[in-house]
Parts: structure tokens; sequence; C-alpha cells
């Protein structure tokens, strides 16, 4: 099956509500379309389970560059979110004055490591990096390291928060469909303010054509793009979600995915409908608000209902 192009539209959503795919017996398949909905039923990827003999080492390694004396939550939280997503190491590379409040909640799973420059990121082996969450600002003193990292990195490289910021501040910075951005609608605004005023699946196309990243653009039906692919629409998430800390978690467990050898689009993809679904369980289980902690400990279940969806 497939769902109609005005079902997937975002300004649609209240009146539309749940998505979901069901299988009608008689019907053809569905003709090129330039939109699909992300289901287990619509996407190719997360359909087998690890074979026995796997190990930490394909399960891959992922690196993250978050936190602040701040925002050291957000750095816990994109770290949680890789380990409950697969990752088979994490380090998590944090500024110095971040490391002890890091430190005093990280998972005792994740590593940490003081990273002052972060091209010292690059000396690293990682099969993809985080880059971002909770950094704020960034000072002149690392930017030129920051751009030399995103720019020489050769693995798929998510960028989130303030590593968005620093992207919009510098718009020669050069990019790829290795690098996935993920912004909420204010960070959108940022990244490209002339395409304000479109709608969202317009500005998302429009992005991607000139940026040649890949785009994961949040909100209640969140776009993951790609040029020249049709726009991707989750089909997961509720409004109990809406609270601080679920972007990190995300930032994380897409990290995760790329770590484990999936490409950015397909990450994005398969990340959001993921934590989309893991909220959606808490919810139904507990009732009131999904906090992103309350997310990342549904996140099993949630890869569980994607692969019994599969079959």
């Amino acid at each position: 099956g497939a769902a109609k192009r005005g079902l997937l539209m975002a300004h649609a959503a209240n009146a539309v509500g749940s998505l979901a795919l069901v299988a009608v017996d008689g019907l053809g398949s569905a003709g090129p379309a330039d939109m699909q909905l992300i289901s287990p039923q619509s996407m190719d990827f997360g359909k087998h389970p690890r074979e026995f003999d796997y190990h930490k080492g394909k399960a891959g390694r992922l690196g993250i560059l978050a936190g602040s004396p701040r925002y050291s939550g957000a750095a816990i939280l994109t770290a949680l979110g890789a380990l409950r997503a697969g990752a088979g190491l994490i380090t998590l590379h944090a500024p110095r004055a971040a490391c002890n409040a890091i430190r005093s909640r990280l998972p005792v799973e994740v590593m940490l490591k003081v990273c002052d420059d972060p091209r010292d990121i690059l000396d690293e082996s990682y099969d993809a990096l985080v880059v971002g969450p909770g950094l704020g600002p960034c000072p002149d003193s690392l930017g030129a390291g920051l751009r030399n990292l995103i720019e020489s990195t050769l693995i798929p490289t998510l960028i989130d928060a303030d590593g968005l910021n620093f992207v919009a501040n510098d718009c020669s910075i050069k990019l790829d469909e290795r690098h996935l951005l993920t912004p909420h609608p204010g960070e959108f605004k940022r990244l490209a303010p002339d395409l304000e005023g479109r709608c969202r699946e317009e500005a998302a196309r429009a992005f991607v054509q000139r940026c040649r990243a890949t785009l994961l653009l949040k909100g209640c039906r969140t776009i993951v793009a790609k040029a020249g692919q049709p726009l991707r629409i989750n089909s997961t998430g509720t409004p109990a979600m809406s609270n601080g800390g679920q972007g990190d978690l995300l930032s994380g467990v897409i990290g995760a995915l790329m770590a484990g050898g999936m490409l950015a689009f397909d990450a994005g993809a398969y990340g959001a409908w993921l934590c989309g679904r893991a909220a959606e369980l808490h919810v139904a289980a507990h009732g009131g608000i999904a906090t992103a902690t309350d997310t990342a400990s549904q996140l099993g279940l949630a890869f569980g209902n994607w692969r019994t969806a599969q079959r």
C-alpha cells in the first residue's frame, strides 16, 4: 500500500492523526511517489536480527562531540540513545570544563575523553560521528577545529543543535550526503532564512538540492530528505514527547545506526520512527508524558515492533 500525498502534509497533521500502512488484497504496488511514509511495510532496512556471531566491532564505533558546563544533560542523553540503539563502542568527547558534570551521570558503558580541539577526533577510528548536542556557543578558538572536523571526516556525521548553529553562521562549510543535519524548525530557519514561509515539504526539497547534505527536519511529521530521493515522512510520535532532550536522544540513536553501517538517509528515517514508537509505547503503558529517558527505556520494544511488522 501507499499513503495518499495529502495525508502526509504537515499542515494536515491535526486533521489526520495517526497513520499506518495496511495491505489490501488484490491491489498492485503503488507507482513512483515523491513522498513516502516511514513504516516497516514501506522500508527495506531493519529486517534482519543480528547473527549469532555478531560482536561489538560489527556494531560499530561511534564518536560523539557534545556537552558543555551548562548543557551536560544533552551529551548524556545522546550517549544513552546510542547505547540503547546498539552502538558497539561509544566515546563521548567533551570540553574539559564539562567533564566532571558529565562523568557523574554518564552510563558506565560509555568512554569519556577530554576534547579541547575537535581536530583531535580525526585521529580516532570511528565509523560515525555525532557533533553538536549541548556544545553551547562555539568560541573562536574552537571554530577552526570544528570546521576542519566537519569538512575533513569521511564517515557519516550527524550535526545537531549547536553544531547546526555553527554551520548556519558559516555558509561556506562544505557538506555532502554523508552529513545529516537534524534541525528543529527554529534551527532550520537559521540554516535557510530565505525558505521561511514555504511549506515544510517544499523547503526540505529546496534545501537538500542546494546544500547536498541529508536533512532530518523535526516536527510532528518529521521529514527526512536527500537530493534525488522521495521525501520520507515519519508515521510515529506523540504530543507527549514535546519536551527537552528528545532531539539529543534521537541524535544518539541515529549515530548508532550509522556506526552500524546504515546510510545517513536510512538511519535518519529509522531513528525517527524508532524514537516516535518508543514514546508511543511508554504512553500506552503509563499514560501522561514521555520524557527522553522514558523514550530511551522503550527503544528495545520499538526495534521489536519494527521487525515484527515486517514479517
